[in-house]
């Protein structure tokens, strides 16, 4: 072999080794270790048997399908293990430790964030306090929004009068006005509510897409005297999806889980030898009237994810 040759070589793995370098930087970020590695959470589930009678490697055939729906890529690096037939074992590594820190930011700003909304319950408790008792509760709801001293103070007053006309027994009239005068600033102190839901669902858009501005921008112009806190919710998200992995903790895989709904399962049946046009009726109705069941008949169709094990005449169906 020749200098030449070899240099070639030499230089051809280098650059190999440093595009696979670059792909994988920054580490932490790009590589997560196993559940033997980083250590992490087990959970174990068993199956519910009713109605099914033959249990027979049941665990395995659920452990498929999950696996299909929640992680059919393999990217989320979970351990999945049968136990016995009605039983199954799943595993999720940690989180990197950038990742477990920066999420436990973000929901602390989150809730400092959720702690300035006034709760139905809060309101209706305050309300109905002594008067110096309720002052005192008043002045500690509006520590963090002054602005929403008067609407308390006015909703106190409309409630004290409603609750005066019921002492009376007031006409149904005077009631009515009464109760929707209380009702009407109840309402607009609600209306003060920042929209966790709506907040989070703005945080979620890819943060290079303008709608994701226009979202976030509309949240704090309706709450300008919470920016700076919006604001901080915003950043601690931000800095939180650097190192953010599918999942971060385990009630997010309790939750793509139970997302899954209630799994089922159908029996393949096969025409026998003594009878083969057992299902033409089915196959002819398939390509006439598609796949709606038939409360007359016995079997329906079904979609199959991988239809190749079943022949290819169904059709991507399977009775």
């Amino acid at each position: 072999m020749s200098d030449k040759n070899l240099l070639w070589k030499v230089l051809l793995i280098v650059v190999v080794a440093g595009l696979a370098f670059l792909e994988m930087w920054p580490v932490d970020k790009r590589l997560k270790g196993g559940i033997d590695l980083v250590g992490g959470h087990s959970f174990l589930y068993e199956i519910d048997t009713i109605g099914v009678e033959d249990v027979s490697g049941l665990s395995t055939r659920v452990m498929e399908i999950l696996k299909q729906r929640v992680d059919p890529d393999g990217v989320r690096n979970l351990v999945w293990r049968p136990v016995g037939d009605t039983r199954l074992q799943i595993q999720m590594p940690l989180p990197p430790k950038q990742a477990i820190e920066k999420r436990t930011a973000f929901l602390a700003a989150m809730e400092w964030l959720e702690n300035t909304n006034v709760k139905y319950s809060r309101l209706i408790r305050v309300f109905s306090l002594q008067p110096q008792q309720r002052s005192k509760a008043i002045e500690a709801m509006v520590s963090d929004m002054p602005q929403r001293e008067q609407l308390l103070v006015q909703a106190t007053q409309a409630y004290d009068i409603w609750q005066e006309q019921l002492e009376k027994q007031a006409n149904q009239q005077a009631l009515q006005d009464a109760k929707e005068g209380y009702e009407q600033y109840l309402e607009k102190l609600l209306e003060s509510n920042i929209d966790l839901l709506e907040l989070n669902e703005a945080l979620d858009i890819e943060a290079s897409l303008s709608e994701r501005q226009v979202a976030l921008g509309k949240i704090t112009s309706e709450h300008g005297q919470r920016a700076e806190l919006i604001d901080a919710v915003v950043q601690a998200y931000d800095q939180w999806s650097e190192f953010r992995g599918p999942l971060d903790d385990p009630a997010d895989l309790m939750r793509l889980l139970k997302g899954q709904g209630v799994l089922e399962f159908h029996i393949l049946p096969e025409a026998s030898p003594e009878n083969p046009e057992e299902f033409a009726d089915y196959q002819k109705r398939l390509s006439e009237q598609g796949p709606r069941p038939s409360p007359e008949h016995e079997y329906a169709w079904y979609e199959l994810a991988k239809s190749e094990p079943f022949g290819a005449g169904t059709g991507g169906h399977s009775p």
